[in-house]
């Protein structure tokens, strides 16, 4: 098969032209709309990193959490409070 650089050339310049359509914004271009209508990715993804932060954080702390209990229990320090336990029993959904 023989593809015409002319012809690709020619079709690519016809397809700008059509009315009604507009080509791909390039990557980081900003993208205006006369609608009204506007997206905000920016703001978005800093949400979700921040979240993500707060989620590594919140593991982190968890996992320290459970590795001085674990402490406690091997060295046979752990003592369970029987009234903390008993009100958390009643109160599970």
């Amino acid at each position: 098969m023989r593809i015409d650089a002319q012809a690709v050339s020619r079709s690519a310049t016809a397809e700008r032209a059509r009315p009604g359509v507009t080509a791909a914004p390039a990557e980081h271009a900003p993208v205006t709309d006369t609608s009204g209508d506007a997206v905000q990715l920016s703001r978005r993804t800093d949400q979700l990193k921040l979240a993500e932060a707060a989620a590594a954080e919140a593991d982190e702390a968890r996992a320290q959490h459970v590795a001085a209990l674990k402490a406690q229990v091997q060295a046979g320090a752990y003592q369970v409070d029987n009234a903390k336990l008993a009100e958390a029993l009643i109160n599970y959904p």
